[in-house]
């Protein structure tokens, strides 16, 4: 709760706007208008308009009003037990949920229709269980087809599992079916060799991937686009009926991908440079990993250990890591080995810029660089591992 601010105000908020979108839809949105009108509904203008200025997409602020319009009703007829059945559990699901997901709200949909019922006539509620049927099973097709789609595309890679590594860069459904088939998750920093295969799904929260002195080329992939035009998630929809991480509608109107999957395979190849910039074209291949993306296209944020593979020097030479220690950091050691042997070591009084400096160095071969940081720190909101910022490492340039 505390590293990733799930019960921050902010997400606490969000949360309750996406459950009060669903709340709207618990039944049929028009049906819940003409079965909770009010006299007292006008009450609930300024909300729908500051609704409408925070997201004008009609299915939204309509989902919003809707929503209100079942709890206002509750509280004007707090008498009745089904009633309170949902205020009571509403106000629950506000304190205790965070994600703002349509399924914390199941245990009021029989007490919605419920009330429903006894203020519409039954032709209007033939009416919107025919249209609440309709839009129900378009969402469920297009919910099979995505999880579907990972399916066909994990047991398309059955044989790749079965004689190699494959890797899964992805959450939910992908991961599922990719581990029936024989895959394995990448974990956050973890190398890639040469001949491994890594699955990537765009949407499913993917992390970067430590190249291992290599990189990556793909070999197949494939893009999930149902042809019914409503998304419950997807890349660029505003949906919050998993979670608020994509948006804050109840679902999404849109034809666009819900992902894109790519598999991958590693090539290793020799490095190149002997003293590697960050910003050099030639590290994402040498990087092995604990170093993130290029920021600025200056510098990269390390993780509490990063691993770097470099060129022997034509003779010894002493190895050199320039970085930077920002204010927010709690970094004070850092310690630099070169083949697996501790080569330079300091400790630092705070905040700065550094460069530390080993004695001579070589290697036959590759030489793997090892740099190791204490403390690490991380910031909430951020899933990385954060330490130093380091601008070059390697061999120090005659």
């Amino acid at each position: 709760m505390r590293s990733y601010g799930l019960q921050a105000f902010a997400q606490k908020l969000k949360s309750a706007t996406a459950l009060t979108g669903h709340l709207g839809w618990v039944i049929f949105l028009p049906l819940a208008f003409l079965a909770f009108r009010n006299r007292r509904a006008y009450m609930l203008a300024p909300l729908a308009i500051a609704a409408a200025f925070f997201d004008p997409n009609p299915l939204f602020w309509l989902s919003i009003a809707g929503g209100l319009l079942v709890l206002q009703w509750c509280v004007l007829n707090y008498r009745d037990f089904a009633a309170q059945w949902v205020l009571i559990f509403f106000a629950a699901a506000l304190i205790v949920f965070f994600a703002g997901s349509a399924r914390y709200l199941l245990p009021l949909a029989l007490p919605v229709a419920i009330l429903a019922s006894r203020n519409v006539s039954a032709r209007w509620l033939y009416a919107g269980a025919a249209c609440g049927m309709a839009l129900s099973v378009a969402l469920a097709v297009v919910n099979y087809q995505h999880w579907d789609g990972y399916r066909k595309f994990a047991h398309s890679l059955r044989k790749q599992a079965e004689s190699g590594r494959v890797w899964i860069n992805g959450e939910w459904g992908l991961r599922f079916y990719l581990e029936q088939e024989g895959a394995l998750p990448l974990m956050r920093g973890q190398p890639v060799h040469d001949g491994d295969i890594v699955v990537t799904s765009e949407l499913a929260f993917p992390i970067p991937v430590a190249s291992g002195g290599g990189f990556l080329t793909k070999i197949a992939e494939a893009v999930i686009q149902p042809s019914i035009p409503v998304r419950l998630v997807a890349m660029n929809g505003r949906s919050a009926y998993s979670t608020t991480m994509f948006g804050l509608r109840p679902f999404d109107v849109s034809t666009a991908p819900i992902d894109r999957l790519e598999a991958q395979t590693m090539v290793v190849r020799k490095p190149t440079l002997s003293y590697l910039p960050m910003n050099a074209p030639e590290a994402e291949a040498q990087i092995v990993g604990g170093i993130y993306s290029l920021e600025s296209n200056q510098w990269r944020w390390m993780s509490g250990k990063a691993l770097l593979l470099l060129k022997p020097p034509a003779s010894p030479a002493p190895i050199e890591v320039r970085f930077v220690i920002p204010d927010r950091s709690p970094t004070r050691q850092v310690v630099v080995a070169a083949d697996g042997r501790e080569v330079a070591r300091a400790v630092y009084p705070g905040p700065g810029s550094y460069t530390l400096t080993s004695a001579p160095f070589s290697g036959a071969g590759p030489v793997a660089l090892t740099i190791t940081v204490d403390p690490s720190f991380t910031v909430p909101g951020d899933r990385r591992e954060l330490s130093i910022i380091l601008t070059a490492a390697g061999f120090a340039p005659r």
